[in-house]
């Protein structure tokens, strides 16, 4: 066991300027264009908010402009939105009752997040935590620099100033969703759900939000909410993308009712793969249900929310330049092969995580607010790819399948004839294209298991190739409490209190016997290391010593389809950790404190006992067991 202990201290100025009065009245005007057109947009909704609370709507003229009038002094939001566009949020300040002009404020057309929502689900494939690296524009920032920035450049893996995406701290209902493990975010969990997951507050460099105290490279917080979503109905259906041929969204939200409730409901579904790499391909699936529930005049709020994006993909593996060279292809994907005329992927990434959350808000009047929010996040999250034992590898592109491998040195010095002819023969298959040598031969692997026979099962036949499926399955329970006092116009003091236990088990399965009937559960390497010393290539040790009181009879685990294998443990992590923000304001003035400090605990707990690390003797801690 381990323990971290974290104090963070930050403090910000920025401008300067003079202190407000809190009886003056001003005005707050501005107007609205899309970004990409310059023209008015007309009829979008405006929304004038101070503390979360909406003290004044209107809609937009003919020209774009709006004007709210008669406004105390104070902090306000606005927020602007408007169909077939991003919704936006401003912050301004209204000081000794003049007025604030906001001018232009430019709305992005929503197709351009929805288009690329999952701009890096290839290098998502090609790593088995799947949460590394994630989209930078699905962070949908309302800095003007940065939205443009990360919508032109995501493509080419853009990252704002060369941070890694776990620097960034996303929040989810107020609750911290970066993975408890990595600290990455884990973006596939609501990928797809746009509509439900669109509304969102964020700060980018050393700034606070009112759930946490911000970091060098921003915060941003999902609100997530069943009132967040944008009123009515809203149906969307792609084709031609680049990620998949196909995706159906439809979007269902109520808006706040005369009986305090609100519903959303949001689906979608992607379906496809591309053109020009064989063998990927993507079905996902989404659904977001919320509601939400007022009481004694907004005095108290209740909402939840469940949403999950199952899915299921091919994934592409990167080779090496003779692979490409040989082929012709840059694009070649080794991890396919035709099984009874059709493609069939080895590699496949299947998910299938749901996140739920139940937040309660107490506002008992205009200067103090009070959020406690408890989250659950369980599932699965499997990769599956080949493994074999005592058989050849069943890679098309494993180095000894190449004709480079039959060549001495990088002058081409050859070892002799016989490497001459195999060279030829494997540059031959390469440049025919033969398709039970350039990619996976699944036919070969079936007929191999199927003509087996071992002492473990005289009767049956074991698998000497099978496909694994390697899991990461997380149960993670999250609680957040936060508070946020606003006793005058100039200060602001907001702190909370967060606690996480997650507890992940990292185990492969079989995912499919390839024809056999069984697999054991050996270790391959250490069979052939250890070959006259049997336990020591057990993975469950414990089996093998259960399996006959007669040492010179036991024998190793044998495992079927959906059986786990391998390795199987879980990493049990704790953390708990308090906070709080002062911020003071004077006009253009501005400066926060901040402080954190919190614990971190975390442990392994293995469920099998290997047979390279037996350990001792049952009743002896000094003697090694043998």
């Amino acid at each position: 066991m381990r323990k971290l202990l974290t104090i963070t201290t930050i403090l910000a100025l920025l401008g300067t300027g003079a202190w407000a009065e809190d009886d003056a009245t001003g005005l707050v005007k501005g107007s609205v264009v899309s970004r990409t057109t310059r023209q008015a947009v007309t009829d979008a909704t405006v929304i004038l908010l101070k503390d979360g609370v909406e003290m004044a709507r209107l809609q937009t003229k003919p020209d774009g402009s709006f004007n709210f009038e008669a406004i105390p002094d104070g902090n306000y939001e606005v927020g602007i939105s408007a169909g077939e566009f991003i919704s936006t949020s401003v912050f301004c300040t209204v000081e000794r009752g003049l007025p604030r002009d906001l001018r232009t404020i430019s709305l992005s057309p929503d197709t351009v997040i929805e288009e690329t929502d999952d701009a890096s689900f290839s290098e998502f494939d090609m790593n088995d935590s799947g949460y590394s690296n994630s989209p930078t524009i699905l962070t949908g920032s309302n800095d003007p620099f940065t939205s443009v920035a990360s919508f032109g450049f995501s493509s080419m893996r853009w990252r704002p100033r060369g941070f890694e995406s776990g620097t960034q701290d996303v929040y989810l209902a107020g609750v911290r969703i970066n993975d408890a493990l990595t600290g990455n975010t884990p973006y596939a969990l609501w990928s797809g759900l746009n509509e439900a997951t669109r509304s969102k507050n964020s700060e980018h460099g050393m700034g606070a939000i009112d759930y946490s105290i911000g970091g060098y490279n921003g915060v941003t917080n999902i609100q997530a909410n069943a009132a967040s979503v944008r009123k009515g109905w809203r149906f969307s259906a792609l084709t031609n993308s680049a990620l998949y041929r196909v995706r159906l969204l439809a979007t269902y939200a109520s808006g706040p009712l005369d009986n305090g409730w609100s519903y959303a409901f949001n689906v979608s579904a992607r379906l496809g793969g591309n053109d020009w790499v064989k063998g990927v391909y993507y079905r996902s699936f989404a659904f977001y249900a919320g509601a939400e529930k007022k009481f004694d005049d907004g005095r108290h709020n209740l909402s939840m929310a469940v949403f999950a994006a199952p899915g299921k993909r091919g994934a592409q593996t990167a080779s090496t330049q003779e692979v490409y060279d040989l082929m012709g292809d840059n694009c070649y994907n080794a991890n396919w092969g035709y099984q009874d005329g059709k493609i069939r992927n080895a590699r496949e990434r299947r998910t299938f995580e749901p996140v739920m959350f139940l937040k309660y808000t107490f506002k008992p009047d205009d200067k103090l607010v009070a959020n406690a929010t408890v989250l659950y996040r369980t599932g699965w999250n499997g990769y599956t790819a080949l493994d074999w034992f005592n058989a050849a590898d069943p890679r098309p592109d494993y180095y000894k399948n190449l004709p480079s491998y039959f060549y001495l040195g990088e002058d081409g010095e050859e070892f002799g004839k016989e490497a001459e002819l195999k060279a030829g023969y494997a540059k031959e298959q390469w440049a025919l294209h033969n398709t039970n040598y350039c990619h996976i031969d699944w036919d070969r692997m079936y007929n191999i298991n199927r003509n087996s026979r071992d002492v473990y099962s005289p009767t049956e036949a074991r698998s000497h190739y099978v496909q694994e499926e390697r899991h990461v399955d997380q149960n993670d329970v999250n609680l957040a409490l936060q508070a946020k006092w606003t006793p005058s116009s100039w200060f602001t003091l907001n702190g909370g209190l967060n606690g996480r236990y997650n507890r992940t088990e990292y185990y492969k399965k079989i995912a499919d016997l390839l024809g056999g009937d069984y697999y054991v559960n050996i270790n391959n390497f250490a069979e052939r290391d250890y070959a006259s010393y049997e336990y020591k290539y057990q993975q469950d040790l414990d089996y093998y010593v259960a399996s006959s009181t007669d040492p010179t009879k036991r024998h190793g685990q044998i495992v079927r389809t959906g059986d786990k294998y391998g390795y199987d443990y879980f990493a049990n992590i704790g953390k708990v950790n308090g906070w709080a923000v002062g911020s003071f304001t004077a006009g253009l003035f501005k400066a926060d404190v901040a402080a954190e400090v919190g614990g971190t605990n975390f442990w392994r707990e293995g469920v099998w006992r290997n047979g390279l690390y037996a350990g001792y003797k049952e009743g002896s801690t000094t003697e090694p067991y043998t």
